[in-house]
Order: C-alpha cells, then structure tokens, then sequence
C-alpha cells in the first residue's frame, strides 16, 4: 500500500493545507500534513521542515514529534548507501581527483550538518 501512495498527485490536498495555512497560519496540524505529503513524495528535506514548523508555533501539532523522529531517522539511515555510492561514481577525466573528493566532503558535511541542526545538536 505505500508504494503505491507515492505515485498520487497530492497537488489538490497541498493547496488545501497551504490555504489552511493562510486562514490559521498559528496552528501546527496543516504544516505537520504537509509534511506526511512530502514523505508520501519521498521529498525528506521538506518533510522535516514542515514537522519542525508544526512544532515550534503557537498551536503545535504534538504528534509531529514522533514523525519528526522518524524522517530523520529514515535520511540518517541512508547515509552509508550515499558514502558508498559517491565512492564508486564515475566522473569525466576533466575533474580532478582533489575537487571530485572536495564535492563529495562537501555534500556529506552539509547532509550530517541538516541530520545534527534536526536534532539539535552540534558537533562543535
């Protein structure tokens, strides 16, 4: 069944939750929606934004917390199979080796620093 959840057009349910936004831009529930939609899309950037911002607003969305867990749990899990596959890539002989492996540093240390500011914590 979740397979299939992520090939629907959640367009028209999106446009209701941004329009609740718009008419009850306090509360939690339609950020925290938002966010179950971006997960359905496998889009997990957005997803944690929007469970963050369901729960630092006036009226948060409680349960978020445990979705908030979740999706970072899910991106942390991915970061070995991201390791492995920058390391076996194939890039034109035009780069060096000095910037291929710059790009690849640069792009895992932006993704643990996402995977630390979500949970609150620093390494500094």
């Amino acid at each position: 069944m979740y397979s299939e959840v992520s090939y629907k057009n959640w367009s028209i349910a999106e446009n209701y939750y941004q329009m609740a936004i718009q008419l009850i831009p306090f509360n939690g529930n339609p950020f925290n929606q938002l966010a179950v939609i971006a997960s359905y899309e496998l889009k997990s950037t957005i997803a944690i934004e929007n469970y963050m911002r369901s729960l630092v607003i006036r009226v948060p969305f409680t349960t978020s917390s445990d979705n908030l867990y979740l999706a970072i749990e899910k991106v942390k899990s991915k970061k070995d199979i991201l390791k492995e596959k920058f390391r076996n890539r194939q890039y034109p002989k035009s780069f060096s080796k000095a910037y291929i492996t710059s790009l690849k540093g640069d792009f895992l240390n932006d993704y643990e620093r996402l995977i630390s500011y979500a949970y609150g914590s620093t390494k500094e």
